[in-house]
């Protein structure tokens, strides 16, 4: 009968050591299995006299089953006695150099010639226990590997695509109160993955990956939204959100061989977020009221992180509904009655952050120009005006001699209009001239004199750029 040989990357172990296997799971905290890992622990003795390796530390590679090519353990090397110690020390430096390498094939050969058992192991230690070491040593080597060969395949008790020892995955859910908008529901949602790889070595002793990508490898076939873990949340209302603002971020520890991936949405019905405020003033004997605001666009991407719907696109979007509701919500909340005009007005866009920011004002004046942003209509008359000299005196420290002339000045009356309306397209005519010319003959029919004038004054003026327009006209009689 053949005896049973052992070697690693063709070196054999003779005599044969003893060999322990034992399998063990990696399981999640769940107790869901992660992986599977063979120890391997080799208990053998170094001969001073015989064996593999030798005296010198050399390793017989042959395909005989003893290093002298017989089928009996009878050959032994000369040496002195004092030359044995020296010869274990040899063969210790021999075992430690070739077990310094990871991913060699290990290899338990029946003495019947069938196909080996065979692993490709990460070396985890090796020791010599205390001894004299005059004719033997013994030796154990300890060795873990993910897989193992019988028969020459690979063994199908398992099937772990990644190889992984250790893993952790947590979702989270929490309101985002910053929204002031009606039936607005908004919610963050975070995915936590990470894990921690092993290096694996196939049947050649290649490191197909190293352990961090064996971890990333096993993270991201777990990344993305599931809708489940929403729809048994407790937090809120989440039946008609849809997930916004994909962001992943991703940690690599090479050393330690772990990869962890961080991924959050904002959860959302609708494709946006808005808060606004409305303060009320009185000034001069008017109610005005301000409303400030942001629209913040959330952002939707495919499978891919590819993005189907820009943040900047969806807060416009909104933008165009909102703009028709402020002069309302101004009212609603001020309980006043307001211009449908906005007094005054600034939009800012964020392209990059999709953010868009408004303060619009609104007063509580009837504009007689119905479009007009703001206005002003003065009436200024002048009557009972006396004429008198003024005599400059030489010396007179009380002033100049005033002398009464006996009559008046003629009778004024000016009217002073000025109005500012939005440009929507350059125009080089005076609005007041043209579209409400109407309403300001009316104007000007009931301000001039009721009696026989002149008109000593008939100005206008159109600012093209800034939309102001201006009318003047004074009158003169006796």
């Amino acid at each position: 009968m053949s005896p049973t040989t052992v070697s690693y990357n063709g070196n054999k172990l003779e005599p044969a050591p003893l060999i322990n296997f034992s399998k063990n799971y990696q399981r999640s905290g769940d107790g869901t299995k992660l992986g599977s890992l063979f120890r391997i622990v080799v208990q053998g003795t170094l001969m001073a006299i015989k064996g593999s390796p030798d005296s010198s530390g050399t390793f017989y590679t042959g395909s005989n089953y003893y290093p002298d090519g017989r089928e009996s353990p009878s050959y032994f090397e000369t040496m002195t006695e004092d030359e044995r110690l020296a010869s274990i020390l040899r063969k210790q430096e021999a075992i430690r150099s070739l077990f310094s390498n990871d991913g060699y094939s290990f290899e338990v050969q029946s003495g019947d010639g069938s196909q080996p058992l065979k692993c490709n192991p990460r070396i985890i230690d090796i020791s010599f226990p205390e001894g004299i070491w005059y004719d033997l040593c013994p030796y154990t080597i300890t060795m873990e590997a993910d897989v193992v060969y019988l028969n020459g395949t690979l063994d199908g008790e398992d099937d772990f695509t990644d190889k992984i020892n250790q893993a952790n995955e947590s979702w989270s859910i929490e309101t985002i109160e910053d929204s002031d908008v009606a039936n607005q529901h908004t919610y963050r949602l975070s995915h936590q993955i990470s894990a921690t790889g092993k290096s694996y070595y196939d049947e050649t002793g290649t490191l197909t990956m190293d352990a961090w990508k064996q971890a990333q490898s096993f993270v991201q076939s777990r990344i993305g939204f599931d809708a489940s873990k929403v729809s048994t949340s407790i937090v809120g209302d989440l039946s008609s959100v849809n997930p916004y603002n994909h962001v992943r971020s991703e940690t690599i520890d090479e050393l330690n061989g772990s990869y962890s991936l961080t991924e959050t949405w904002t959860l959302s019905n609708t494709p946006y977020t808005e808060t606004f405020e409305v303060v009320t003033n009185l000034s001069d004997g008017n109610t005005k009221v301000n409303i400030s605001g942001s629209i913040n666009g959330l952002e939707t991407r495919n499978s891919s992180m590819v993005i189907t719907g820009s943040k900047i696109d969806n807060a416009e979007s909104r933008w165009n509904s909102v703009k028709s509701l402020l002069q309302t919500r101004c009212q609603n909340y001020s309980g006043k009655t307001l211009n449908i005009n906005p007094s005054s007005y600034s939009i800012t866009r964020n392209i990059t952050t999709g953010v868009i920011n408004y303060n619009y004002e609104y007063d509580n004046v009837t504009n007689v120009f119905t479009d007009a942003i703001n206005e002003s209509i003065q009436v200024t008359t002048s009557t009972n005006v006396d004429v008198f000299g003024e005599i400059f005196v030489l010396g007179r420290a009380d002033g100049p001699v005033l002398q009464n002339l006996g009559t008046k000045r003629g009778k004024t009356k000016s009217l002073s209009i000025e109005a500012t309306f939005e440009v929507t397209s350059v125009s080089y005519d005076n609005p007041l001239l043209t579209t409400y010319l109407s309403t300001l003959n009316s104007i000007i029919s009931a301000v001039e004199p009721s009696t026989t004038f002149f008109i000593e004054e008939n100005n206008n003026s159109w600012d093209v750029k800034t939309g102001r327009a201006s009318f003047t006209r004074s009158w003169k009689w006796d």
